[in-house]
């Protein structure tokens, strides 16, 4: 259940800094103007860093919600095949049985 909540975790993480990324790229997008380009304004090379954050965070988005996807389907999976061998099985456990000659530890030693 651990691994789930951690890739939901993460791809809500994911999707924030997606979204500050591309709002900032926005703003920065309506103050700017884009033609002529200007390489030395700093405010050109701020969109264009906003730009670059965006892309990059829109693929770790895409990438972490795919991975999130991903654990919750095998975690399904693995549900249910263990539920299917409790039933088939029709007990909850079988005692396990120890190799001959080993003793089992005792918690003073």
């Amino acid at each position: 259940m651990g691994y789930r909540s951690l890739a939901i975790g993460a791809a809500a993480a994911s999707a924030a800094a997606h979204i500050f990324s591309v709002s900032a790229a926005i703003l920065s997008l309506e103050s700017t103007p884009i033609f002529p380009a200007d390489p030395g304004n700093p405010a050109y090379l701020a969109l264009l860093l906003w730009i670059a954050v965006a892309a990059v965070s829109s693929a770790c988005f895409v990438v972490s919600l795919a991975a999130a996807l991903r654990s919750s389907r095998s975690m399904y999976r693995f549900e249910t095949v263990e539920c299917y061998r409790l039933v088939s099985a029709g007990v909850q456990g079988t005692p396990r049985k120890r190799p001959e000659g080993k003793k089992p530890r005792d918690g003073t030693q």
